[in-house]
């Protein structure tokens, strides 16, 4: 039973980081990003080939949270600043983009579920008198809390988490006070695909990735 407990709460785990991107793209600059899941696919795929092409988990995670951050920015510089608040365009067009993401990942990576293999280091469990928790798992738990943390000291406690509720309340007024609404914007969803990719290295090992997962994730 308590095994069981532990792996629902390290895959609410990665929900939860795949989710708070798509919150704060959401909630924050109302942007709906029907192509949250597609850069979850890309980033467990990138994260595979980093892994198996150089053996470094860490760097597989890094790569793929780096380039769909990288991605994410441009696709709201160049695409989804056009359409701020009508949600009609942005349902459409992200939807586009998660089409061209899948046959993208299709036609370099292939169709087959693939999943990233755990780092040696965290393989093995931990045992809890009679019970053997996966390491991976208690890690998976462990990012949460302190992604959880981060996020919130982001939002409350810093100098960009001041502007972005400043700008959320009036907009308008936050123009007029010399705040740059759009490189905040592109700037909060780029940190919104770093959390999608950050969710897909993490996934990857439990998840895996396969045609479908874009939607279903």
């Amino acid at each position: 039973m308590i095994g069981e407990i532990v792996s629902g709460i390290a895959f609410g785990s990665i929900l939860f980081v795949l989710a708070s991107g798509f919150s704060l793209a959401l909630g924050v600059i109302r942007i709906i990003n029907i192509a949250h899941g597609a850069f979850y696919m890309l980033a467990v795929y990138l994260a595979l080939t980093v892994s198996r092409s150089i053996g470094n988990f860490a760097v597989a995670i890094l790569v793929s949270s780096v380039v769909l951050m990288a991605l994410a920015a441009l696709v709201q510089y160049l695409l989804l600043s056009r359409f701020s608040l009508d949600p009609l365009p942005q349902v459409l067009s992200t939807f586009g983009i998660t089409l061209v993401i899948v046959e993208v990942s299709r036609q370099i990576w292939g169709g087959y579920p693939q999943v990233l293999d755990t780092p040696s280091l965290l393989t093995g469990a931990t045992f809890l008198g009679d019970v053997a928790i996966p390491k991976y798992r208690l890690f998976l738990i462990g990012v949460a809390v302190v992604l959880a943390i981060l996020l919130w000291a982001l939002i409350e406690r810093s100098m960009l988490g001041a502007l972005v509720r400043a700008t959320v309340d009036d907009e308008e007024m936050a123009r007029s006070i010399g705040i740059n609404i759009r490189w905040l914007y592109v700037a909060l969803f780029g940190v919104a695909g770093f959390l999608a990719g950050l969710g897909g290295a993490l996934g990857g090992p439990v998840l895996g990735t396969y045609q479908g997962v874009e939607f279903e994730v």
